[in-house]
């Protein structure tokens, strides 16, 4: 049995690969892949903070044993169905509030499946060019709203660097946490179609693109909308405020963006320490 773990990666078409792979479960499973519903995954712009979805990091901060059964459950699964390969996502295993805890989950997950039987993983990572990532970024951050950053694009892009969150110290980091076993794709600067050709030569399983993705059952977007609307009426009442005072923007920022954004980045720092990783 194959194990493979799909890790994502923010702004780099993660999630519509992995809407693709959902909505065609049932044919792949016919090719031997199996995808398990994993339930729900943290969202922090929804209300319950929770959206339909895969995030084995919620379980695996809450209770191992329960990730443990989580996944043997599903092994087993996956062999009475006669699958070759499982294939469970966490997509937001390399968002900024997680990062630091790449190394022990590596490790846990390693472990877990030698328990089960399982001699080995692939963590699957969508990859893209590192300046059209920022931009992407930068353009949903702050030209739309999602935050009240303010900073121009250059200081925007430095900002991420002194924190340990660029794109080029988020790969150093997987690659550090997951060593051999992390699989990188080709970059989706140009679309996702290389990316499932590169799945099909990895695993022998062909995704098409003619399935139509579900849509994301989430009450996030009006959350969006709402935050726009707040960030936009505070910059209209100071003008220039956030820019002349890096200190304020931080403040406004750490009031608007997820909470645990912030926090985790200070326990990031800590972690790249024992990473080894200089930012």
């Amino acid at each position: 049995m194959d194990f493979i773990l799909h890790i994502g990666l923010p702004k780099a078409a993660s999630t519509s690969f992995q809407r693709l792979l959902d909505s065609q479960r049932t044919e792949l499973l016919e090719q031997g892949l199996f995808i398990p519903t994993l339930g729900h995954r943290r969202d922090p712009l929804s209300p319950t903070g929770l959206t339909p979805g895969h995030d084995l990091l919620v379980l695996l901060a809450s209770a191992q044993q329960k990730l443990e059964r989580l996944i043997l459950r599903n092994l087993e699964e996956a062999r009475q169905k006669g699958a070759h390969t499982l294939l469970m996502t966490t997509e937001n295993l390399t968002h900024p509030e997680n990062l630091g805890q790449l190394p022990a989950f590596s490790r846990n997950l390693e472990a877990i499946l030698g328990r089960a039987g399982v001699d080995g993983f692939s963590a699957y990572l969508m990859t893209r060019d590192p300046q059209s990532w920022l931009r992407s970024y930068y353009n949903e951050l702050v030209l739309d709203g999602r935050s009240l950053e303010t900073r121009t694009f250059e200081r925007f892009g430095t900002a991420l660097a002194g924190e340990g969150t660029s794109y080029e110290s988020v790969l150093e980091i997987c690659v550090r946490a997951f060593g051999d076993h992390l699989v990188q794709t080709p970059p989706v600067n140009e679309g996702i179609e290389p990316v499932l050709q590169h799945f099909t030569d990895m695993t022998g399983v062909h995704v098409t693109m003619n399935a139509t993705p579900r849509e994301r059952q989430s009450p996030s977007t009006e959350a969006v909308e709402e935050t726009r609307k707040k960030n936009a009426q505070l910059r209209a009442s100071a003008p220039g405020l956030l820019l002349s005072d890096p200190r304020l923007a931080a403040r406004a920022m750490s009031a608007n963006l997820p909470q645990n954004w912030r926090r985790s980045i200070r326990q990031l720092r800590r972690s790249i320490e024992v990473l080894g990783v200089r930012v």
